[in-house]
Order: structure tokens, then sequence, then C-alpha cells
């Protein structure tokens, strides 16, 4: 799956970037047509059907595209493109015949990419209607208040959440090595750099946590990783 992954991870950017242009398109036409006379109605209607087949065409045209570029290593390769829906989806048969699939969908508020393999499978939220998922260990504290930004679970199960305090690199750091031994974590290493990072790690079992928080461009960002050894 590792080869899989960094195939995809090239089509990320692209595919977010039509999931953007395929949403604006249709959406404006309609809201310009609310406010405009009955007797141009038609004429509106006729240019709304414009952008759709224009989009519609688009989709075929990025289909292909993405289907070349990552079926170039001799995979096979299916992709699907759904405008209404603001998804993308991607099928891979490796010369073993073994498939991988890659999904994404966006709503108003957050979007998310899944992919599954032979070797297991990984989920990423980002946008602010993210949120842990339901299995995220209950004995790794999320900073109170902190915006999430991001999360991500792969097999293992492994997690990363990232997110953003107004609160201090100090301020995350005292509040990590109070509360992870009290989760019966056992803290392994701590690590800071002159107010700008500060790095914690803690074991349970056979289980780790990380902890890092960095200032960046003003912003404290905060970054748990845990998951087995």
């Amino acid at each position: 799956m590792k080869k899989f992954s960094v195939a995809l991870q090239t089509t990320l950017f692209t595919v977010a970037l039509l999931l953007m242009v395929f949403g604006c398109g249709g959406k404006k036409a309609e809201d310009s047509s609310a406010n405009e006379p009955a007797a141009q109605a038609v004429e509106s209607q006729t240019e709304v059907k414009e952008v759709d087949t224009s989009s519609t065409a688009a989709e075929k045209v990025a289909e292909k595209l993405v289907e070349q570029a990552v079926g170039s290593g001799g995979e096979d390769v299916d992709v699907k493109i759904d405008e209404n829906d603001k998804s993308f989806s991607m099928t891979v048969t490796d010369e073993n015949n073994k498939q991988s699939t890659m999904t994404v969908s966006a709503t108003d508020d957050s979007s998310q990419m899944n992919m599954s393999g032979p070797d297991g499978t990984l989920t990423m939220q980002s946008g602010t209607g993210t949120k842990v998922p339901e299995n995220f260990p209950k004995d790794v504290l999320l900073y109170p208040g902190m915006t999430i930004q991001m999360v991500m679970e792969n097999t293992g199960p492994a997690f990363s959440v990232v997110g953003t305090t107004t609160d201090t690199i100090d301020d995350v750091a005292a509040f990590y090595k109070k509360t992870c031994p009290e989760k019966g974590w056992n803290q392994t290493l701590s690590a800071a750099q002159a107010g700008d990072a500060s790095m914690l790690t803690f074991e349970k079992e056979e289980r780790t946590l990380m902890v890092l928080v960095a200032l960046e461009n003003g912003v404290v960002n905060i970054n748990l990783n845990t998951g087995i050894n």
C-alpha cells in the first residue's frame, strides 16, 4: 500500500481544487438567476445548463488525467468524480490483482479522505467541522479549548490530531505532563527549544503517545500522535 499511498498523495491537491471549482460554478449561476427578471429566466436557465455541461466535461477530462498519472506504473486505474456530491473516488488494481481505493468527499465545513487496500485503511478529516472518532483512545486527552484542524486514523489503530490554541507552549506542555501520568502513561522524554517548541513522549504497555507543540507564525500548534509500538 505504500506505493499506492505515494501516488495518491500527488493527486490530493488537484482533487481538492477540482471539487472547489465544481462546487462554485453551478451555485453561483443559480444564485445570480434568482434575482433576474422573469423575462430573462429562459436565458438564465440556458446559462446554468451550459455551466453544468462544461463541468461534466471537465470531470471526464480530470478523470482521464488522474487515471493516466496514477496508472503510469502499469496499474489499472478507475476514477470517478461526482460534481453534485462534491466527491471523488479512485480504484487501483495492481499487477497482483489486488485493489486499493481512495474516496474524497466535502461538506460546507469539512472534508474527508478514505483510503483502503491490502495493507490496511487510512481516514483523514479536515476543516472546521472536524471531530475525533468515537474510538479515539479515552486515555489521550485533547487540550482544553483547542481548535481541531485535522484528524487522521490509520490501521493499528494509530491516530494523529492536529489543532491550535491561544495558550502558550508552556501551558500545553504542563497540561500533558500532569494529565498523562494520571491516565497511566509513563513519560519517557521531555525536550524544549527556547519557547518555540516542545516535545513530550509517553509509553503505556505496547502503546506510545507523542505530544508536539510548536509556535508557527504566531500560532501555537498541537500535534498528538498515538498508536501501538
